[in-house]
């Protein structure tokens, strides 16, 4: 997949948090983005899963198997999390997964408590 941002911009009331991003993300490699707290690492990613809206710019997600995904069709494909994301306390892990995979199809190899095995949760899980 490959990932474009198009001068890509944020502002919260009169106050942008960045602003004219053009970057492209390309399948498989890594990225890390660094800046202190409040800088908006959390906001662009945010933006880039679907999750926020940009207040200026464009993203395109191209695939090998659809040449652009839509904005409200990209959870099928990104997932996201970042510290202080909330989790539903109420549920125990095999009800949150079942949440979870409710959106987001589970890779063809994996089940529920496949994951939880992996994880190594499989005894303390509820």
């Amino acid at each position: 997949m490959e990932i474009i941002l198009e001068h890509i911009s944020k502002r919260f009331q009169k106050h942008w948090i960045f602003k004219d991003i053009n970057y492209n993300f390309i399948t498989p490699n890594t990225y890390a983005l660094l800046g202190p707290n409040g800088c908006g690492k959390s906001t662009l990613l945010r933006i880039i899963a679907g999750m926020q809206n940009a207040s200026q710019g464009k993203i395109q997600f191209i695939s090998k198997n659809i040449e652009k995904i839509p904005i409200n069709e990209i959870y099928k494909s990104l997932s996201f999390t970042a510290p202080g994301q909330e989790i539903i306390e109420e549920l125990t892990l095999r009800e949150f997964l079942t949440f979870h995979y409710s959106f987001k199809k589970m890779m063809p190899e994996l089940n529920i408590e496949k994951i939880i095995e992996l994880i190594g949760l499989g005894s303390n899980s509820e």
